[in-house]
């Protein structure tokens, strides 16, 4: 590490957790998807409830806005409160 400077060092982080943040959010899309189509399929479902699949659907959509950083951040406490409803089906 004697090789970089402290400066370099200091951005490479800040690089990698900018990184890390962008990561996250890509992968909260594909969650969001995933929730769409688990929804889809309970609502379909003849077995489960279709409130269920309902509630699914609007968590899925709870993480999409995750699609544009600065809407979820804009509509922070109601797309989360959307996205964690799936945690009670």
């Amino acid at each position: 590490m004697s090789v970089f400077k402290v400066e370099q060092l200091r951005a490479v982080a800040l690089m990698f957790l900018e990184l890390n943040t962008l990561a996250v959010n890509i992968c909260l899309v594909f969650f969001g998807f995933y929730d769409l189509l688990i929804g889809y399929l309970i609502f379909r479902s003849a077995f489960l409830p279709r409130i269920l699949g309902v509630l699914m659907a609007f968590a899925g959509l709870g993480w999409l806005t995750f699609l544009s950083p600065p809407l979820a951040s804009h509509l922070s406490p109601y797309n989360l409160s959307l996205a964690s409803s799936q945690s009670y089906c």
